[in-house]
């Protein structure tokens, strides 16, 4: 499955309108592959919403109506992300305020620390071109600037190898052209 801008800002309405009839409010702070196709436009879908969502036994019960009748995973809208955030570091702004919803995107900082944390290599993971986007758009020149940022957020030993490897790669000379 793949969620669409379009698809993905008719859910937030449709929680919004969950909300809003039992008069609850909420917040969702979104991250991932939602915050590149929602906020910086860099993608088509994403396969699920990543968040981090409060009060969050309340929008996990309202996600579960609204799976069963958009026929969507159960984990359409889920706070997997929550294993790389980090006590303190999270840097985020308003990106849509609904009548009951108010919904956060994490910083462009944030998100390449946090990328560069999961460096997920399998060919199923957008990370690597999550981070190329992400470099560019913050005009990172060097992966010592790229790690400079991530640490402002995330300790040293918990950037991966992966990460340093993502970044060689990116950053190589050669790595716009093909040795074949």
């Amino acid at each position: 499955m793949e969620l669409t801008k379009d698809r993905i800002l008719s859910l937030l309405d449709a929680l919004n309108e969950k909300l809003n009839a039992d008069n609850v409010h909420g917040e969702l702070t979104l991250y991932g592959g939602t915050v590149m196709a929602l906020v910086f436009d860099s993608r088509n879908s994403t396969k699920d919403i990543d968040v981090v969502m409060e009060p969050r036994d309340t929008l996990k019960e309202y996600a579960s109506v609204i799976a069963q009748e958009e026929n969507l995973p159960f984990d359409w809208l889920n706070e997997a992300v929550r294993c790389y955030l980090l006590e303190g570091a999270e840097d985020r702004s308003v990106y849509l305020e609904l009548s009951n919803l108010l919904i956060y995107a994490a910083s462009p900082k944030y998100m390449l620390a946090l990328k560069l944390r999961a460096s997920r290599l399998d060919k199923t993971s957008k990370d690597y071109e999550d981070i190329r986007f992400l470099l560019d758009y913050l005009d990172v020149k060097d992966a010592a600037s790229a790690l400079d940022i991530a640490h402002e957020y995330i300790p040293k030993n918990l950037i991966p190898i992966e990460a340093r490897a993502i970044l060689n790669d990116i950053f190589s000379p050669d790595s716009d052209t093909d040795d074949s």
